[in-house]
């Protein structure tokens, strides 16, 4: 009843190729029954899709990953399987939204780099009084030693003690109440390269100089030993600052401070004699013997080997990274603190007590610091024989007696120069990380734009989302400045200058609570700075802090708004269409 005779045109056989492109053709029976061979066009791979767009969507072809549906002799036939999928259109605000994500970081960055610019500038017209600072901490140190109540010869040495053990104060006992003192210190050697001729330069250099050599850094020795004799001292420990006119009950006034009535007043001076006397209250140093005194003055403090013949001009400085001068005025380039002499800070002249000198090489002999000084290049072409150290008695130093100076206290000092030490720092290292951090982003934004549709081994660039990098970066910037900003709010009066400042250096200034021209100079130069640092850089600063504080909040606004729109955030705005899922335009 029916013909099979084009049956075999009509279900052609299956037929296998060996590549997955190649043409297979398939035949039609045509109206006048005529077979007709038709290609069959090559199969799409994955990544191929054609873009069918409509009036008011788009239809996209999708090739199915391929099923083999026979494998035989290692070929694979693949059968495609299209989907089309529906895709949402967004409106332009929210095209809009992507570029203002882009642009945003990069208008901040912008204002960011300006601010920090002209802060730098106008910190770099006031340079930090160091010196003063310095001279304020020497303040502070002298009035929160303890009182020395007493001070004697430590001469009790067991016999097993050899010559040199002594000079090494070994097994040197002190009385119970009493400790050994601390009478000066060899402040040490910085690293570094020197040669003969006195010519210095760093210690990276020295291997290609034939007349130089490498010193090595030392830390500081202290010196216990004066022409073979070490002393043991008494702290007072149940005293009190005179606050006002009179002493607390119970206590009664000697010098500057207050100490229970039932005991004698802390040691106040030596004074030379020819014989002792007195054995209790006498003591020898050197070959001088002297008096202790325990009257209504000021007290002794501290002990110092001071370089000098302990006259004017040498005594300790102010400026505590200073040291009086030789007599040579020798010092070897690569010291901590060189033997110099003070600066102009000056020196604590009214406040020391000279009591014996000595020769600068045997003290380092007896303290045992010959071995460590002869290692250290060309240090014995620096050391004058006829250069001696003074041996000096350090009192406290005088406050004006009146009630509103006598409340100064140390943790007072120590208040007024860090607040604007530390907010100087502060503002220095913060403000250079900010516009270091700025400078390198904007340097970015176009290098990224660039190469936004490059592929390279190590990155696919068109992955790379740039808004989300630029985001991070800049939240990390507003968040140094909102830092800098409360750090600065914190210290500031809210008038014309620091809390500390105004609460503490005005009233001390104005009652003339120091006698010392050093310390008065130091303290109109700390509180000068502290008003330029303030008067130059809290607009830039609060400008900074209340912006940064404004982009947060700006920024999170647009993330929420993205979000909603289509379900991600910190896309690239420039990417196509189709891919991003919604269409401006339409």
């Amino acid at each position: 009843m029916f013909s099979n005779t084009n049956s075999q045109y009509q279900n052609p056989q299956t037929s296998y190729y060996n590549s997955h492109n190649q043409t297979v053709p398939i035949i039609n029976q045509s109206q006048i029954g005529k077979p007709v061979y038709q290609p069959q066009q090559p199969e799409l791979l994955e990544t191929e899709m054609k873009i069918f767009r409509g009036q008011n969507q788009v239809q996209e072809l999708q090739v199915a990953n391929p099923q083999p549906i026979k494998q035989a002799s290692s070929q694979i036939v693949i059968q495609n399987q299209y989907q089309q999928q529906q895709v949402k259109q967004n409106s332009k605000v929210s095209y809009l939204i992507d570029w203002i994500m882009y642009f945003l970081p990069i208008a901040f960055l912008i204002l960011i780099l300006i601010v920090m610019s002209c802060m730098v500038g106008a910190k770099i017209k006031h340079f930090n009084p160091e010196g003063a600072h310095n001279t304020l901490k020497t303040l502070k140190e002298n009035l929160e030693m303890d009182p020395i109540e007493d001070i004697i010869e430590a001469n009790e040495v067991t016999p097993e003690v050899t010559m040199i053990e002594y000079f090494r104060h070994r097994n040197i006992r002190c009385p119970n109440g009493y400790e050994l003192a601390d009478i000066g210190q060899w402040d040490g050697i910085k690293s570094g390269c020197l040669c003969e001729n006195g010519e210095t330069s760093h210690a990276a250099t020295c291997f290609y100089k034939s007349s130089c050599q490498r010193v090595r850094s030392h830390d500081s020795v202290n010196l216990n030993i004066w022409q073979s004799k070490s002393f043991c001292i008494k702290k007072y420990q149940d005293w009190q600052n005179l606050i006002g006119l009179t002493c607390d009950n119970g206590y009664k006034q000697c010098g500057n401070i207050c100490v229970p009535i039932t005991k004698r007043c802390p040691l106040s001076n030596l004074i030379k004699r020819n014989s002792r006397s007195d054995e209790e209250h006498s003591i020898q140093i050197g070959n001088h013997i002297f008096i202790k005194q325990y009257q209504d003055a000021d007290s002794v403090v501290d002990l110092q080997l001071v370089p000098g013949l302990g006259q004017s001009q040498s005594s300790p400085c102010y400026n505590y990274e200073f040291n009086p001068k030789f007599q040579s005025e020798l010092y070897y380039p690569f010291a901590k603190r060189p033997e110099k002499g003070c600066d102009q800070y000056l020196d604590l002249q009214n406040h020391r007590i000279t009591l014996d000198h000595f020769q600068i090489h045997k003290v380092y002999e007896q303290n045992d610091l010959n071995d460590l000084l002869h290692q250290l290049p060309f240090y014995q072409s620096y050391m004058d024989n006829q250069d001696t150290y003074s041996f000096q008695l350090i009192k406290r130093i005088k406050i004006n007696p009146i009630q509103e100076c006598r409340k100064l206290k140390p943790n007072q000092v120590d208040k007024i120069s860090v607040s604007s030490r530390s907010l100087y720092h502060t503002e220095k290292y913060l403000s250079f990380i900010i516009l270091l951090l700025t400078a390198i982003s904007l340097f970015l934004i176009p290098i990224l734009y660039l190469i936004r549709n490059r592929l390279f081994e190590w990155k696919d660039m068109t992955e790379f989302q740039q808004p989300r990098f630029f985001c991070g970066v800049t939240f990390l910037i507003a968040t140094l400045c909102v830092i800098l900003g409360a750090f600065y709010l914190y210290h500031v009066n809210g008038d014309n200058g620091l809390k500390e400042h105004n609460h503490l250096f005005s009233s001390y200034l104005e009652k003339n609570c120091f006698q010392d021209e050093g310390l008065i100079l130091a303290i109109n130069q700390v509180n000068t700075f502290a008003k330029n640092v303030y008067h130059s850089t809290y607009n830039y600063v609060v400008f900074a802090f209340y912006g940064s504080i404004s982009f947060m909040i700006i920024l999170a606004l647009f993330m929420l708004f993205q979000f909603c729109e289509h379900k991600s955030v910190f896309d690239n705005p420039w990417q196509h269409r189709n891919q991003r899922q919604y269409y401006e335009f339409y």
